[in-house]
């Protein structure tokens, strides 16, 4: 989410690996991409090097002994090159870039990979970097890789380069090898993790679905018309499987009630075969059924409900600096809001902070997104330091009765999943009481984040980029429902909509901070989609833009306020499922209220839409409108009539 740490920390962390792919790794779609390859001028053959920049060829500094590239800033670079080779590839799909690093005492900026897009006359417009970017000193070698593609780069993109990036003419060498340009479904295992439906993968009693997540083209589907089985050992004490319920390219389920599973820790394993028996992958998750439910003091419910001691709770924050446990002005500011709870970007320094959240009926998300050594962290220096300063963390804040949950990560790439999940089991042992909270901004990789979060919120910040195809209105409910489809709908989302001008961060679009109509609409779109919380972007740089704070932040607090007023509902049990949406211009969502149903429905367009929703049965006739305007009804379908804009909650009773 964090956009600020894309600018103000631009080394962002990657996973630093024991071992290295070998050369042969290397994609043959990239001339040259282990660089063993002179050419007659002594630079790397089938690369574009610009002259007097500070790039050469270095024998004996690739991996394992061969040969690199390598950006040199003691050689006395006067201006800046970037390395280059264009590449074909097919802009429909998705892609892998990948590349492996070295970093010695690179000062600044850091060193990436990036595809560029070329106009017609060869001029760089646009360009696709790795979230990564590495600083400093990197203990071996690290791999930097991002996903992009699918629609990513502008239609009057001519050509297209994949390029080797250091930012500036900094200080220090930056060692490259072994690049790599890959379709993404190739790229990934066909059969990626088992997951289940359940908090935490443990529960007594109810209903439990396990995904299993597969990457399989549309060819590979068809050619190969898997089969695939979930086998665990079953109550009686026999081990039995099942065919899947539900199988496509992307994803195998089954539902089980819990207690046909045998009591305690239970291996739970799938198998996915082609028609003719040959094995394509498998994987196992353990999970855990147990005699009686585990009570927690923050725990997720089979809704995907927040629960606080047992009750339902939708948090309602907002992303601040820090808790003025002295009693400062902005703190007290914020508070003026409805808030519930608060993200802190710094982790509260003492107990005194955590107090002043309690007695303002304020819940914190503690932050330790932060805590990665690879991030050139001013809390750790190394590796080593993570878990002890988490630990420490943990006696602060995990047993004070404000603590919400911890705030793991903050857009964190992919090249850093194994860590991520790695971090996310230490905090569940050291602080079983709260879950972990985590920001994707990776919507179409979403289910390569599954075992990284207990909770996850994804980050559509569309106003003032409207301008930009992919980021209509719209886009707060569509991140929202590909977040929610991405998790098979099996995790708590507390989305994280805009609350800021891009123009403090960037200057690639329209100054302009969300009016009252649009922030509104934007909060409903992501409830109406199925997030359960809302942590807004953010509250502090906001008070520091006066002038917009004076005039916007009285009608954020309105827009709140009625958001607040309402939570009683969105906390209530799912309601019935339509069977027909037009499309997706309008969010819609529904609960039960006991022989009521509530209905929230959002135009997400800047048109008046008309639109029909049929359910199975009659829901009966508008009792209640909270706000907008109710539908006509006519018997199962309710007809919609709806303002630029509009959003409407209203009660319906049979």
């Amino acid at each position: 989410m964090c956009h600020v740490c894309k600018a103000v920390a631009v080394s962002m962390a990657v996973a630093v690996l024991a071992a290295c792919p070998a050369a042969q790794c290397a994609h043959r779609d990239i001339v040259n991409a282990d660089f063993e390859m002179r050419s007659p001028d002594g630079g790397a053959s089938g690369w574009m090097l610009p002259p007097a920049t500070g790039w050469r060829m270095a024998d004996g500094e690739g991996i394992n002994g061969t040969r690199a590239l390598c950006y040199d800033g003691d050689a006395g670079a006067k201006k800046r090159g970037i390395p280059l080779q264009y590449v074909e590839i097919d802009r429909s799909k998705k892609y892998l870039m990948e590349a492996w690093v070295r970093t010695v005492g690179i000062s600044s900026g850091g060193a990436s990979i990036c595809i560029q897009c070329h106009d017609k006359d060869g001029n760089v417009f646009y360009g696709k970097y790795s979230h990564d970017r590495i600083v400093g000193d990197t203990d071996g070698w690290v791999r930097i890789s991002d996903v992009t593609g699918a629609g990513q780069f502008p239609d009057k993109a001519v050509k297209l380069s994949l390029c080797l990036f250091v930012q500036g003419t900094p200080k220090g060498k930056a060692y490259f090898d072994n690049v790599r340009l890959v379709p993404y479904d190739q790229a990934r295992a066909p059969v990626a993790g088992l997951y289940s439906s359940v908090y935490r993968d443990s529960a007594a009693a109810g209903s439990v679905t396990f995904h299993a997540v597969l990457n399989l083209s549309e060819e590979e589907f068809a050619a190969k018309r898997p089969v695939a089985g979930f086998r665990f050992m079953a109550a009686d004490g026999t081990r039995k499987c099942r065919p899947a319920e539900r199988l496509s390219r992307s994803e195998a389920s089954l539902a089980l009630d819990v207690k046909e599973l045998a009591l305690g820790t239970n291996a739970v394993e799938f198998a996915l075969a082609g028609a003719d028996g040959a094995k394509i992958g498998k994987a196992s998750l353990d999970f855990v059924r147990t005699e009686k439910p585990v009570r927690r003091r923050v725990a997720i419910d089979r809704y995907n409900r927040t629960l606080v001691d047992g009750k339902p709770f939708f948090p309602l924050g907002a992303y601040i600096g820090h808790i003025d446990w002295h009693g400062e002005t902005n703190f007290s500011i914020y508070c003026q809001a409805p808030f519930n709870c608060v993200l802190p970007y710094t982790l509260p320094q003492n107990k005194e902070c955590l107090d002043l959240c309690q007695k303002t009926n304020l819940m914190v998300i503690a932050s330790v997104y932060h805590v990665w050594a690879v991030t050139r962290s001013a809390w750790v220096k190394s590796e080593a330091d993570e878990e002890p300063f988490l630990r420490k963390a943990a006696e602060l804040c995990a047993h004070h009765p404000a603590m919400l949950a911890w705030y793991l990560y903050d857009e964190l790439p992919t090249s850093m999943l194994q860590r991520m999940d790695k971090r996310r089991r230490l905090m569940a042992e050291i602080d079983p009481e709260h879950p972990t909270f985590g920001c994707v901004c990776q919507i179409d990789e979403m289910k390569e984040y599954l075992p990284t979060f207990d909770v996850v919120g994804s980050d559509p910040y569309p106003i003032g980029r409207e301008h930009i195809k992919a980021h209509p209105i719209s886009m707060a409910g569509d991140w929202t429902r590909r977040t929610r489809e991405g998790t098979f709908g099996a995790r708590a989302m507390w989305q994280i909509p805009q609350m800021f001008d891009w123009d403090w961060y960037s200057k690639g679009g329209t100054p302009k901070f969300p009016t009252y109509d649009e922030f509104r609409n934007m909060s409903y779109q992501c409830v109406a989609e199925g997030a359960n919380g809302l942590i807004y972007y953010q509250f502090t740089r906001l008070m520091k833009e006066e002038r917009t704070f004076v005039k916007c932040w009285p009608y954020v607090c309105k827009a709140l306020r009625e958001i607040a007023a309402n939570i009683p509902v969105f906390l209530l049990e799912p309601g019935p499922v339509p069977v027909s949406v037009p499309n997706h211009d309008l969010p819609l969502r529904t609960w039960r209220d006991g022989d009521s149903t509530w209905v929230l429905a959002v135009n997400a367009t800047r048109s008046p839409l008309a639109a029909e929703v049929r359910f199975k049965e009659p829901l009966g006739n508008v009792a209640e409108t909270r706000f907008g305007s109710a539908p006509k009804v006519d018997g199962t379908t309710l007809r919609f009539d709806m303002a630029p804009l509009e959003c409407t909650l209203f009660r319906m009773t049979k």
